[in-house]
């Protein structure tokens, strides 16, 4: 039940809802001010009118204020907005992007989070050996340690539990997950067959700005819900990212990727060709 404290001309209205994780108990809080050329009794039925309203808000969930820390925000974000409005893809993308940031600014309130806590975040995502999907380079010899195994490329797969695909990508020297160079490393049963990048240590420049974006974007719903005033990531910069020229096939190129659609289905050509088709007559 809701309690009432005046508190000089306005009054002070407390629901407690429930505990925390910790047994610490939740209350949260509102101010009514009565208007000035109201009488006492229209006082009275007004304040039990706002206490009871108050308190319903408080049992349902739609009152929130600048108590709740960012990670109790986000999960309502999320369920309010994200995924009201957002494709799936980007919400599972918010969604992967949410243990770093809860994980740094989770535990701070909403009212309390500054400018400086975003820049120590976006600092600390710059630092070195933070990316936790690093890329493992094969040896230039694992070629020739497969085919002097007791495995065709196909039964190697099977037994690491990863595609041909992946496995052909290896051979040919592209790198792989961890997990995909353990699980080969465990079928070979040879060590010192894959080493960390060492330049793929840093997270890029992109994706912490993809940070900010989802940062800025639940901010942003917090000040159109009026729980804070303002958005403390309009006052960060955020992280520069470099446009890069997209690749381009030069003659020799362009003539192969022809001569190799002559063994695909009609469908494929057909498909590849219009969009050469398109891309030579917007040149």
């Amino acid at each position: 039940m809701a309690t009432i404290e005046k508190r000089g001309n306005s009054y002070r209205i407390t629901v407690s809802c429930g505990y925390n994780s910790e047994g610490k108990q939740i209350k949260k809080r509102m101010t009514w001010t009565p208007k000035p050329n109201m009488t006492r009794r229209q006082i009275e039925k007004e304040l039990d009118r706002q206490a009871v309203l108050f308190e319903e808000k408080c049992q349902t969930g739609q009152f929130l204020d600048g108590n709740i820390t960012l990670a109790e925000f986000s999960e309502r974000w999320l369920k309010d907005y994200a995924e009201k409005q957002l494709k799936e893809r980007s919400v599972q993308g918010y969604r992967g992007l949410m243990p770093r940031i809860l994980k740094a600014l989770g535990h701070i309130r909403l009212d309390r989070l500054q400018p400086h806590h975003i820049m120590e975040f976006y600092n600390n995502l710059s630092e070195d050996g933070v990316r936790e999907d690093i890329k493992y380079k094969p040896i230039e010899s694992i070629k020739e340690i497969i085919k002097q195994s007791n495995f065709t490329q196909k039964a190697l797969a099977e037994s690491a539990g990863i595609s041909e695909n992946t496995l052909r990508q290896c051979i040919n020297g592209c790198t792989v997950s961890k997990s995909t160079a353990d699980k080969i490393t465990e079928a070979l049963q040879i060590k010192g067959l894959f080493s960390p990048v060492e330049d793929d240590n840093r997270l890029a420049a992109a994706t912490i700005a993809k940070y900010h974006r989802v940062l800025s974007s639940m901010l942003t719903a917090a000040v159109q819900w009026q729980i804070i005033l303002s958005n403390p990531c309009s006052r960060v910069k955020p992280p520069h990212v470099d446009n890069k020229e997209a690749p381009v096939l030069d003659e020799k190129q362009l003539a192969e990727l022809i001569q190799c659609l002559n063994d695909e289905p009609i469908k494929y050509r057909t498909a590849i060709m219009l969009i050469l088709a398109e891309a030579n007559f917007a040149a």
